[in-house]
């Protein structure tokens, strides 16, 4: 299965590497990409084996405050998502360092290239390492002759495979196999969080309840000053590190900064699912087995699982590593060919050809070099954390303030970046031992400062400074308040006639409304009827179906002879009132986690579908906040219960 996986992986990439003739189609495409596919392939490059194998681990042995860390991942694309508008003066770069050499000079542009080498490096031995612990657990090796010399031959082969179709086929290859791959552990992940609940012989309910007595998955664990502290530093960090050059590259494959602000929100949605259920794997566990050590967690798992699930988790980390680390390589290829033999070679510059012969012999290069750092280190928290402190202090801070409109000269870039290295060599050697807070983001703050600081106390020449957003921004910003300044008006006209008149349904629309209110509501009152010990109560369920036959003899017999205002008014404040009261009253007579849940994406999807977009969104809202308190009294009472059942016995 696993060697299937890895074929169909070199056929798919090699497929797609064909006809790559132009250096600029190796590195970023054509740009025409569809916004589906570049946010597979940023997703598949973001969420790497080792990154699964570490918050496995991590959220196992540190609990809520990992989890906590966890989320700068789908909040760092949210927050930004709105920066993608400013990057119209980029879009045509081919790389991070190129943007940076086009503001600061040639000599940043060398430094930024080489740091990101390096960062690559560190990465692609994180993912080579979740590579053999993936062929580790489906090949047992333990007693053999050449047990080392056999894993690491194989993980040299899997290795090799990534490395000769990022070669080949240039940022196209990369892309469609990353779509391959993430279609693959997106899959995968749930399946095996589904095992590993159903091995616990436990509910929902009383999970929740396991979970919520022990110390480290409780808030207040992680509300103290000193974690509090090194939470939000290390939640900065992670967002700060969003910018590096496989994200650049993927912003540079949009065709417009609009594409790419699509790209980020989309990929934010994805990025919360699936760090949800890579947690869920992680929780299940420790509920199953809460004694593990953190080298223990991932050997036990690949022991108790059946065969086949062992096999599609070394198939998910395969190719999540292997969907990370060809990234990797292209950009590694990328900087070297483009950017450091562009800021050493300034007045000669490479033909297509020779750039594309460069590029391929770095990608084997790099690869052998991470493949011989893995020797060396294998620990992937301190490589995550290295990569952090290498990246975060020199890159971010004079990229962001470029995106911004800042214009400064290679002599301010230079004294901002050398602040960042000095900063972070002390700190981790002086403030980190003694506090066990991470100075990445710190580090990258007084970069910044640095070079604010360089520019306005030393002698500047013309054209430096700040300068206005480009167009496009411009335009999305008077588009935003064109939009505002209209619902501000909807809002003062709402109860006029003619605006009431536009929520009216077609005849279909109303017909189909009636018909699921008349479904769901009678089923609601049927459960709660046979299963609620307040009896009297659920007669009052039957208002949705009540509803549900007035819309239905609307529809039918005086669709056109009732005001157009009046359908609509009642249309509207029916929906928003009935269907958050009816998803509380059966919330408080069903008392069933799996009805309230189902009424709830139900309901929602009926007012995402009949409502304008600004008012379904307040009714989701409203019907989230239910279900919320509802779930919390639920957990109390199922609490209450298992104390008093101790007591008792």
């Amino acid at each position: 299965m696993v060697v299937g996986f890895l074929l169909l992986t070199l056929v798919v990439g090699l497929y797609y590497s064909r006809k790559v003739t132009t250096f600029r189609e190796y590195a970023i495409g054509n740009k025409d990409f569809a916004t589906a596919t570049l946010v597979a392939t940023m997703l598949a490059t973001a969420f790497s084996g080792g990154g699964l194998l570490r918050n496995v681990e991590q959220i196992y042995e540190q609990g809520l405050f990992w989890m906590l860390q966890l989320s700068d991942v789908f909040i760092g694309f949210w927050i930004l998502s709105p920066l993608m508008l400013r990057m119209g003066p980029f879009m045509q770069h081919l790389s991070l360092a190129e943007s940076i050499g086009s503001i600061y000079g040639k000599l940043p542009r060398l430094v930024v290239a080489l740091v990101s080498i390096i960062c690559g490096i560190i990465a692609l031995a994180m993912q080579i390492i979740a590579t053999t612990k993936a062929i580790e657990a489906c090949i047992d090796l333990s007693g053999s002759d050449n047990e080392a010399m056999l894993r690491n031959g194989i993980t040299g082969i899997a290795t090799l495979i990534l490395i000769l179709y990022s070669m080949f086929g240039g940022i196209r290859s990369v892309t469609f196999t990353d779509v391959l791959q993430f279609i693959t552990f997106t899959v995968i992940i749930p399946s095996v969080a589904w095992f590993i609940f159903r091995a616990t012989n436990q509910s929902m309910g009383e999970i929740a309840s396991l979970l919520h007595k022990e110390p480290r998955f409780q808030l207040n664990s992680c509300l103290h000053v000193d974690k509090l502290l090194g939470i939000t530093v290390l939640f900065l960090a992670g967002v700060a590190s969003f910018i590096q050059p496989t994200t650049v590259q993927r912003i540079y494959m949009a065709s417009s900064p609009i594409q790419a602000r699509k790209l980020f929100i989309h990929a934010g949605i994805f990025t919360f699912i699936i760090l949800g259920f890579i947690a869920l794997i992680a929780l299940f566990l420790f509920v199953k087995v809460p004694s593990l050590s953190v080298l223990q967690i991932w050997p036990y798992i690949f022991e108790t699982l059946p065969a086949i699930f062992k096999g599609l988790i070394a198939i998910s980390l395969l190719a999540m590593a292997m969907s990370t680390a060809d990234s990797k390589l292209n950009v590694c290829a990328v900087m070297v060919s483009h950017d450091v033999v562009g800021s050493i070679q300034a007045n000669r510059v490479l033909t297509d050809k020779h750039k594309l012969v460069l590029a391929r012999l770095t990608a084997l290069v790099v690869g052998i070099c991470a493949m011989l750092l893995v020797f060396w280190k294998k620990d992937l928290f301190a490589l995550l954390m290295l990569v952090l402190d290498l990246g975060v202090p020199i890159i971010t801070a004079p990229f962001l303030l470029a995106v911004y409109g800042f214009r400064g000269t290679s002599r301010t870039a230079l004294i901002g970046m050398a602040t960042g290295i000095v900063a972070i060599l002390a700190w981790n050697r002086w403030i980190e031992p003694t506090t066990d807070i991470n100075g990445a983001f710190p580090c990258m703050l007084a970069n910044g400062l640095a070079m604010l600081a360089a520019h306005y106390l030393l002698p500047q020449p013309a054209g430096t400074g700040w300068v206005p957003p480009d167009k496009i921004y411009q335009q999305k910003q008077q588009e935003k308040a064109r939009i505002e300044r209209r619902n501000k008006q909807e809002r003062k006209d709402f109860f006029l006639k003619a605006q009431l008149a536009k929520f009216k349904p077609s005849r279909a629309g109303l017909l189909l409304t009636g018909i699921y209110l008349l479904v769901i509501g009678a089923v609601s009152f049927g459960y709660c009827y046979y299963h609620s010990d307040q009896i009297q109560y659920s007669y009052s369920l039957l208002l949705l179906p009540c509803i549900g036959f007035l819309y239905m003899g609307c529809a039918i017999y005086s669709y056109q002879t009732i005001p157009d205002w009046v359908v609509g008014s009642c249309w509207f404040f029916s929906l928003c009132i009935a269907l958050p009261l009816h998803l509380l009253l059966s919330c408080c007579l069903g008392q069933n986690l799996l009805l309230s849940f189902l009424l709830f994406f139900t309901h929602g999807t009926v007012l995402l579908w009949a409502l304008p977009f600004y008012w379904s969104i307040r009714g989701l809202l409203v019907s989230m906040g239910i279900m919320l308190t509802w779930s919390r009294q639920l957990k109390k009472h199922w609490l209450g219960i298992s104390l008093w059942n101790l007591k008792e016995g």
